[in-house]
C-alpha cells in the first residue's frame, strides 16, 4: 500500500471508560478499515486506510463530539513508527551488524551494515540464519542453552564475495526467563583491525626522527624518502644497530599506508616452530592449548599496512616457501586451515647478512631473494659516517638524561674524543647503550672519559685487571657462557649458524640470550 493511501491522526482524551470504543464507532459507521492503533491514557493513535475529503469532513467532526475528545490533528507518524524509525536510524548510525533472530532462527530484524558486512543483497528478514550464516552449531547452542557467543570469526565466501567478521550475541529471554531469541552482532574483521590499530599505535617514526648531517646519510634518507612515494617490496641492507627499523617505520610514515598498521617481525628471535602460525595464523583446534576461534597471522593484521620482516635471511627454507607463495599471490592460508585469505600488505625486509653469499650456499632461496630485492637500501655503518657522532650524542643526552631524570647532563670534550675513535661494531644502537651507560655512572653534571665504557672492554679486559676474588661458580660459568655466545654469533653472523655450531638448538641459544642479557651485534 502505497503512502497516499494511508491517514494518521492522533486524538487527545480524558481518561474514561469505553472512550476508545465510542471513538472506534466512529469508523465502524464509515466502513473505515483500520490498519493500526496504540491506546495510551490520554491519547489515541490510529493508522488508517485514507477517506475521501467530505467522508473525513463528517468523521473528523463526530470524533471531536464524542464526550472527552479534547483534540484531534493528523500526524506524519504513529507512536510505534517513530520508535521504529528511531531504532533504524540507531542501528544504521552503528559500525556493527545486528540481526534479531526468534529461537527458531528466523531474522526479524536487521540493519543495513548487517547486509553489508555478510556480502548479502536485498532484505534478509523472514529468512532462516541458517542459510545466511555458515555457523549453524554455536547459533543452536547459544538459543538452546543460552551460551553467548563471543568474538567467533567467522570467514567464507559466496557469490557476493568473502565475509569476515567477528559474531557475538546476547540472549533475548522473556519475563519468565525463556529464551526468545538471539541478538546477533557482526564486526567486520576489517573494522576491527583499524580499531586495534588506531589504539595501539605510538607515535610514528618519520625521517626527521633520523639525526645526520653526513652526506652520505643525507643521500640515503632522500632515497628512502623517494622509495616511500610507491608500495613496492622495499630490502634494507647494513650492520646490525644501523638502524634498519627506523628507516622501514619513516618508509612507513611517509607513504600511501601511513594510516594503516606497522607491524615488526623479528623472524631470528622466534623459534621454527612458531613463526609460520605468527606469520599466517592458525585455525581453531589446530594447536593443543591454542586459542579458540584459532588466530589472525601478522599478515593479516597488516592488512593495508606494512609488514616489516627484520633479519629475514633467519628463516627457514620451509617458511621462505610460504612466505614466496604470498609474495606471488597476494593470499594466505592459516595453519591447519584451507581457504585462502586475501591480503594486501607492502613488505620491507631487513638483514645485515651476505645474502649473495647464502644464495650461493643453498641458504637462502633465490626466487625469494628477488622478490625481496625489488629496491635495496643500504645503510652505512658508523664508523663511516662518524661526523655524526657528537650530533648523536647530543640526541642521545637530551632524550635519554630527561628519562633518567637528570636534563642538565652534559658531556665533557675528552669523552667526546674517546667515542670519536671507538670504531662501534654496534653501530648507533651501541652508542645509544654506552651513553645511557654514562648517565647512569656519573654523579654529577658533567660525563667525563672515565664514565664511557665500551662493552668490548669487558671482553678484552687482561688478567691483571681482573679483580683477585675469586667469582662464584655460577656467574664464572655465565661469564663464559656469554663469552662462548657473544663469539659464535660473531664469526658466523647467524643465530641459527651459531646455535649449531654450539651444539644447541635455535631455541635454546634466544632464550640463553635473553637470560644472560645478550644482544645480537655483529
Amino acid at each position: 500500500m502505497r503512502e497516499t493511501e494511508i491517514m494518521r491522526i492522533g486524538i487527545k482524551t480524558i481518561d474514561r471508560v469505553n472512550m476508545t470504543f465510542d471513538i472506534l464507532k466512529v469508523f465502524a459507521k464509515y466502513e473505515v478499515n483500520i490498519i493500526w492503533m496504540e491506546v495510551y491514557t490520554h491519547i489515541i493513535y490510529i493508522k488508517f486506510d485514507r477517506v475521501d475529503a467530505a467522508t473525513w469532513g463528517k468523521m473528523h467532526a463526530e470524533i471531536l463530539a464524542v464526550s472527552g475528545v479534547q483534540e484531534l490533528t493528523e500526524i506524519d507518524l504513529i507512536a510505534f513508527e517513530e520508535r521504529e524509525q528511531l531504532i533504524e536510524t540507531i542501528l544504521d548510525a552503528s559500525s556493527d551488524g545486528f540481526i534479531v533472530i526468534d529461537k527458531d532462527g528466523t531474522i526479524k530484524l536487521t540493519n543495513s551494515r548487517a547486509i553489508q558486512i555478510l556480502r548479502q543483497a536485498g532484505n534478509l528478514e523472514g529468512k532462516s540464519i541458517y542459510t545466511i550464516l555458515p555457523a549453524p552449531d554455536i547459533i543452536k547452542k547459544a538459543l538452546s542453552k543460552g551460551i553467548e557467543i563471543s568474538n567467533h570469526t567467522l570467514f567464507y565466501e559466496h557469490g557476493g564475495g568473502t565475509c569476515h567478521c567477528l559474531v557475538s550475541s546476547r540472549t533475548l529471554k522473556n519475563e519468565a526467563g525463556v529464551i526468545q531469541g538471539l541478538i546477533l552482532t557482526l564486526r567486520d574483521m576489517h573494522d576491527v583491525r583499524e580499531m586495534v590499530y588506531s589504539i595501539t599505535q605510538a607515535r610514528q617514526i618519520t625521517f626527521n626522527d633520523i639525526v645526520t648531517k653526513s652526506p652520505s646519510m643525507l643521500s640515503v634518507v632522500a632515497l628512502a624518502r623517494n622509495i616511500a612515494k610507491n608500495n613496492s617490496t622495499v630490502l634494507i641492507r647494513g650492520e646490525s644497530g644501523t638502524g634498519k627499523e627506523l628507516f622501514a617505520r619513516a618508509i612507513h610514515a611517509a607513504g600511501k599506508r601511513h594510516n594503516k598498521p606497522f607491524i615488526p617481525l623479528n623472524c631470528a628471535a622466534i623459534p621454527d616452530t612458531l613463526i609460520e602460525s605468527e606469520l599466517f595464523g592458525y585455525e581453531d583446534g589446530t594447536f593443543t592449548g591454542g586459542k579458540k576461534g584459532g588466530k589472525q597471522g601478522l599478515f593479516e593484521l597488516a592488512h593495508g599496512g606494512t609488514l616489516f620482516l627484520d633479519e629475514v635471511a633467519e628463516l627457514s627454507a620451509y617458511v621462505q616457501a610460504k612466505l614466496l607463495r604470498v609474495l606471488q599471490e597476494g593470499m594466505v592460508r592459516r595453519v591447519g586451515g584451507h581457504k585462502e585469505i586475501a591480503v594486501d600488505v607492502r613488505i620491507i625486509a631487513a638483514t645485515n647478512r651476505n645474502l649473495e653469499a647464502m644464495l650461493k650456499n643453498g641458504q637462502f632461496r633465490e626466487d625469494l631473494f628477488y622478490r625481496l630485492n625489488v629496491i635495496p637500501l643500504y645503510i652505512p655503518p658508523l664508523r663511516e659516517h662518524i661526523e655524526d657522532i657528537p650530533l648523536l650524542i647530543d640526541h642521545f643526552i637530551k632524550v635519554l638524561g630527561g628519562k633518567l631524570g637528570k636534563p642538565d647532563i652534559v658531556v665533557s670534550p675528552r669523552a667526546v674524543e674517546k667515542m670519536l675513535r671507538y670504531p662501534w661494531p654496534g653501530n648507533v644502537r651501541e652508542l645509544s647503550n654506552v651513553v645511557e651507560r654514562a648517565i647512569y655512572l656519573c654523579d654529577g653534571r658533567v660525563i667525563t672519559e672515565d664514565h664511557i665504557v665500551f662493552a668490548q672492554a669487558a671482553v678484552d679486559q687482561p688478567a691483571a685487571a681482573v679483580n683477585d676474588a675469586i667469582p662464584l661458580l655460577r656467574e664464572a660459568v655465565e661469564a663464559t657462557e656469554r663469552k662462548l655466545i657473544a663469539e659464535a654469533i660473531r664469526r658466523y653472523g647467524s643465530l641459527r649458524q651459531a646455535a649449531k655450531a654450539l651444539g644447541v638448538t635455535h631455541t635454546l641459544l634466544i632464550n640463553r640470550m635473553k637470560k644472560l642479557n645478550i644482544h645480537k651485534m655483529v
